[in-house]
């Protein structure tokens, strides 16, 4: 790496770092760095299997760091919720598109009360002002309509009943029966109630976000990743205008 210079220099190339390095190298006149100590795999079918299918055994994790028995890379990062409590494996993913490359893909929006609260000191921020980007963002297979994309670059669904097993058949009918809603569209505006969660990788195993907004921009010449210790780089000098 000695020697690389870089319009743009992105240090993690996790989720938010991915968007970044997407959207700012759509730009063939700016150069994006990407400093990132996971791996970054060349093709879909060399990820491990774990990080294809979304079906690790990180539930019955036993043994930290070891892809072998997690079927992903992962960080070893432990946590325990009191002093009482035993330490517990924390899975995070050491890869291109960090732990969204291991997690279940869940698709939730924004609250509207949560948007509308922000944009006390930002106006942009109601909820109405970025619905057409959350539109914009997604291809959604159950819904369609004013509140719903159809274009977009991440492919959404949700289970549908005949796919429940029998304790998310009788979780939903416990909370009818106690008063909450049936909610099929978690998605929609202001919606509220039992139902089943929007995901992002059912009908796309592969689909994280490394997939989804690195892999659209792999062969661009102006975007490098680089990982440190295996180029060498000990030290990044960076002159900020």
């Amino acid at each position: 790496m000695a020697g690389a210079r870089f319009d743009t220099l992105i240090v993690g190339c996790g989720t938010a770092g991915a968007i970044l390095a997407a959207r700012l190298s759509e730009d063939p006149g700016r150069t994006v760095g990407v400093v990132e100590a996971g791996r970054d795999y060349p093709a879909i079918d060399a990820l491990p299997a774990g990080v294809r299918s979304h079906r690790s055994s990180r539930g019955l994790v036993t043994s930290l760091n070891d892809p072998d028995i997690l079927g992903f890379p992962d960080w070893g990062l432990t946590v325990h919720s009191n002093p009482l409590q035993p330490s517990v494996p924390l899975p995070r993913g050491k890869i291109v598109g960090g732990s969204s490359s291991i997690n279940g893909g869940v698709f939730f929006r924004t609250l509207r009360e949560d948007l509308d609260e922000w944009s006390l000191a930002n106006p942009d921020w109601t909820y109405d002002a970025c619905l057409p980007y959350f539109v914009r963002l997604e291809t959604d297979h159950d819904f369609d309509g004013a509140y719903h994309g159809a274009h977009g670059p991440i492919p959404v669904n949700r289970a549908k009943p005949d796919q429940w097993v029998p304790l998310n058949h009788a979780f939903h009918a416990a909370c009818v029966a106690l008063g909450f809603p049936n909610c099929p569209d978690f998605n929609a505006p202001d919606a509220w109630g039992v139902g089943p969660v929007p995901v992002f990788n059912p009908t796309c195993p592969n689909c994280n976000c490394c997939m989804t907004r690195s892999a659209c921009c792999a062969s661009r010449v102006n975007r490098s990743i680089r990982q440190p210790r295996r180029s060498g780089c000990s030290r990044i000098r960076a002159s900020i205008h």
